[in-house]
This record gives C-alpha cells, sequence and structure tokens, in this order.
C-alpha cells in the first residue's frame, strides 16, 4: 500500500463529520476505491459495499421510494452477519452511473446509525425541488486525486526526513549540493513520465522503471477516456471521440477563447453534454485554469471566464498522449524546447491542483508576457512563471512591481537563487508551496 495523503483528510472527516456523509470525487483509477476500503479496514469493525454497477442486487436498494428503515431491512439480508451501528462504515462505490439516486442518501444521515462514504467520478450538485441545496446540508464533498510527487517520492523509498532537507533550502533559500539537485529533477521526469495513477507507479517500480510497458497501460487507460466520452456522443457516425480527445493537446497551456473555437463548439451539436472542456472537466480528465484581470487579480469577481487555460490533471498521462517518441525524446533530454516549457508547465499545475489550490494565470494585454500562474500566500499573491533554464522573465518582474508582490518565483531546471524579489526555484520545490 502506497502512503497517501488523504488518509489524513479521512480521519479527519470522522472525527469531524457533524451528521454528513463524506462524497469523495475523482478521476477514475485515482485510488478512491482502494483507500476507502482501507480506511474502513483501519477504523471500522465493518465496512459494507454497495456498487451498484458490478452487483446488479445492489441496484435494488437506490429506488426512488428510498427510506432508511427499508433500506436496512433489505442490508441485513444481503449482510446477515452485520451490525448496523457507529461500528460500521457504508461505502457506496461507482455511482457515477446513479447520481441522481445519492440525495436519497439524506434519510440516511438522519437515521444517524451508519457512517457514510460516497465515491464518484463526477460532483454533482442536487437540490430538494424547491431550489434548496442539498450539498451543504447532509454532505461533504472533497476531490481525489492520482498520487502527487511527493508521494511518488514516498513509493520510491524517499522519507519524510530526507525531503525535509529540501524543504529547508526552500525555506532558507540556501542553494542545494549539485548532485541532489540533479538527482531530485531526475526524479521528477520520472514522475512526468509515470505520473501519479497508483497502478503505474507500482509497475514502475515491479518492473524497474519499464517505460514501454508502463506506456502501453497508459494507453489502454487514455482509450478508456475516449470510451467514456462516447457514452455523451449521440451521433457517432459522423463524429468520432478520437477527433474530439486527442486536440486537447494543441489546447493545453495556449489562452483557450470558448467563443473563438468553433471545433469544439460542434462537440454540443452531437453530445448531451455542453462543450468538451466541461465533460473533460467533469470527468476529472483536465482542471481549467482561469484567467484573472490585470487591475483586480485577487478577486474572483473579476475572473475572466471566457479565456482560461487547461491542465490535465496527472502529468504522466499529458506525457503518454504525446506518444512513445516524444517520451523517449523527453528521457534523453533532446526534446523541442517549446514542448519541454509546456510539459513543465503542467507540471507545476499537477503540483497545484494535487495541493487543492485554485489554478488561476495572469494573461497581459502589454508587452509583458504573462504570468503562468497565480498563488496565494498569508493574503498576498504571488506571481509564478515557469522556464526551462533561469531567464529573466519580464512579466514577473512587472506584475511585482505594478502589484507590490512581496515576491515571485520562478520554476525552472536550476538552482535556488534569488535576484531582487525574484527567486528561482527547481521544478520540484513547487511541492513546498
Amino acid at each position: 500500500m502506497f502512503k497517501r495523503k488523504i488518509m489524513g483528510t479521512l480521519l479527519e472527516w470522522k472525527t469531524k463529520k457533524q451528521a454528513k456523509y463524506l462524497l469523495v470525487k475523482g478521476a477514475r483509477q485515482v485510488g478512491k476505491t482502494f483507500i476507502i476500503r482501507e480506511f474502513g479496514r483501519q477504523n471500522y469493525k465493518n465496512i459494507v459495499e454497495i456498487d451498484p454497477i458490478f452487483k446488479v442486487e445492489h441496484r435494488k436498494l437506490l429506488e426512488d421510494d428510498f427510506n432508511a428503515i427499508a433500506f436496512y431491512e433489505m442490508l441485513s439480508l444481503l449482510f446477515p452477519n452485520v451490525t448496523f451501528d457507529s461500528d460500521t462504515l457504508l461505502f457506496f462505490d461507482n455511482m457515477q452511473m446513479w447520481s441522481s439516486m445519492i440525495p436519497n442518501l439524506r434519510s440516511l444521515v438522519d437515521d444517524g446509525r451508519c457512517d457514510i462514504i460516497v465515491s464518484t467520478t463526477t460532483m454533482p450538485e442536487y437540490s430538494d425541488g424547491k431550489g434548496n441545496s442539498l450539498t451543504d446540508k447532509y454532505e461533504h464533498q472533497i476531490e481525489m486525486f492520482a498520487m502527487d510527487f511527493e508521494e511518488f517520492l514516498w513509493a520510491k523509498g524517499l522519507t519524510d526526513e530526507i525531503i525535509s532537507i529540501f524543504r529547508e533550502h526552500f525555506i532558507t533559500q540556501r542553494q542545494i549540493d549539485g548532485y541532489m539537485n540533479s538527482k531530485m529533477l531526475e526524479y521528477v521526469h520520472e514522475y512526468m513520465l509515470v505520473g501519479g495513477i497508483p497502478r503505474f507507479v507500482k509497475l514502475f517500480l515491479e518492473t524497474q522503471k519499464n517505460y514501454g510497458l508502463i506506456h502501453l497501460e497508459q494507453e489502454k487507460f487514455i482509450t478508456s477516456y475516449r470510451d467514456e466520452i462516447a457514452l455523451y456522443i449521440h451521433n457517432t457516425s459522423k463524429y468520432s471521440q478520437q477527433s474530439y480527445f486527442d486536440p486537447i493537446l494543441s489546447q493545453l497551456g495556449p489562452i483557450l477563447t470558448y467563443n473563438q473555437d468553433p471545433k469544439f463548439q460542434k462537440f454540443s451539436e452531437v453530445s448531451t453534454y455542453d462543450g468538451l472542456f466541461n465533460l473533460l472537466v467533469d470527468i476529472g480528465v483536465v482542471k481549467r485554469c482561469k484567467n484573472s484581470l490585470l487591475d483586480k487579480y485577487q478577486s474572483t469577481a473579476y475572473i475572466q471566464s471566457d479565456c482560461c487555460k487547461y491542465y490535465v490533471c496527472d502529468i504522466g498521462i499529458l506525457v503518454a498522449m504525446y506518444g512513445i517518441q516524444v517520451k523517449d525524446i523527453f528521457f534523453n533530454q533532446s526534446l523541442e524546447e517549446n514542448l519541454k516549457c509546456r510539459l513543465y508547465e503542467n507540471f507545476i499545475a499537477d503540483v497545484l491542483l494535487k495541493k487543492g489550490l485554485e489554478l488561476r494565470f495572469l494573461n497581459s494585454c502589454d508587452s509583458c508576457g504573462d504570468v503562468d500562474f497565480l498563488y496565494d500566500y498569508n493574503g498576498e499573491t504571488i506571481p509564478i512563471v515557469v522556464e526551462i533554464a533561469e531567464t529573466k522573465s519580464s512579466a514577473l518582474a512587472q506584475f511585482i512591481n505594478n502589484h507590490k508582490a512581496p515576491f515571485g518565483y520562478r520554476f525552472s531546471t536550476g538552482n535556488i537563487k534569488q535576484a531582487g524579489k525574484v527567486i528561482s526555484m527547481p521544478l520540484y520545490m513547487a511541492m513546498f508551496l
């Protein structure tokens, strides 16, 4: 079992649940089922799994006339040796196709005899039919991602004591020993090739870095997402899901404006879903990075909604989407610079979103260029740029000057360095933000 940070989040919910069930949303194969089972095994006498996808008899439990008394009566027939009390965890798995039934669980919350966790690949919103949201009253939601870079390091055997050495350098801004820095950057590249999907990390460790075999499994995984997109396309004879999924590559990193993108507007014509990227966000493939207007960058009220960037939620999947040839070139450090910078930028996005931070950037209207990410720290907005090497960023300096930011970060493959208010950091140091 890999050490996962979300275990602490689950324990916190158990302590402070306040008569709410927990909904764990996450893309497929990020480890939701495994970690919830392990959490149940460690903290409850019984764990009862209800899975309407793989257990037909469980679908009867979720019918519209659902109520707690009838539910527990039927459940007692299916699990006659279980006592349904506070020492039993009810785990509703794979509920994405039955999300309309999730509000029925409020009667189980009111009943209060068991703790309840629900897992799904989507994060639905519900109302009581009168316009009142049920989400806040009955439900606590969290989003689970694939393993982050620090968890990847744990899986490789790096201890907290070793990682704390680098954290100390991040805090003090002292340069790292050259060998240690190059070794950590090597680990960054490994993570970018493998990603954080637990079974790919497991394969990476068991096969001693067999990237060819890992890539074959990643391709199957990507195909599964194409198949999922197909569920939302009602005119498959005219359009293929691949024709919509693959062009993501050309849209990652560059600014995308909905109103000027007829290619993806067509998706709504053949799909039951309003927009390809809305679908990909909801099923956990990508995350939206919102543009913050220059003069009011700190307020969400001034987010420019029609101008945004998209990043794949797991860097390993993005690199795999480019193909095995690009992986070979990337591994040998001979990748074209523009593409390499885009991949490094998505690595930083991977780190930020897996820390639970909102992705925001600044699209500058002047010649100074864009700020790749904006990061809130102690009430201040800190600019972040991502570069291949340690070069001067006019956008970073300009932002610091115009908005009186206390400092800004430049992440690259270089070492730690400070010049005025610009702090240069190696890519891996982003895990300490």
